[in-house]
């Protein structure tokens, strides 16, 4: 929970008061790594109604999942113009090869 929390904090910090559309890539479903980060993440925005969670899907810890679930974000958001910061819960989807491909 306390990484989740940490990069909701800087987040915020870093955006300040500016509109900010998150993506989220989650990790496996149920699994407790995944529930705490996502709660962190969520504990660390609160009180910043300027950020948003506006999607939010599992990537299973996996590269090929969150890239695939990456690219599904972009197309859905004007070809990723929507999206001002991604929220993964590990490093394999957190790669920032996934919006330069």
């Amino acid at each position: 929970m306390h990484e989740g929390k940490v990069a909701g904090e800087w987040l915020a910090k870093d955006v300040g008061d500016k509109a900010c559309n998150v993506v989220e890539l989650q990790g496996t479903v149920g699994a407790s790594v995944a529930i705490n980060r996502k709660k962190g993440f969520a504990d660390g925005i609160s009180g910043h109604s300027n950020i948003k969670i506006i999607r939010s899907q599992s990537g299973d810890f996996t590269r090929s999942k969150g890239k695939e679930v990456m690219e599904s974000f972009i197309k859905a958001e004007q070809n990723g113009k929507n999206i001002c910061a991604v929220y993964a819960h590990n490093d394999d989807m957190n790669n920032p090869e996934f919006i330069r491909e």
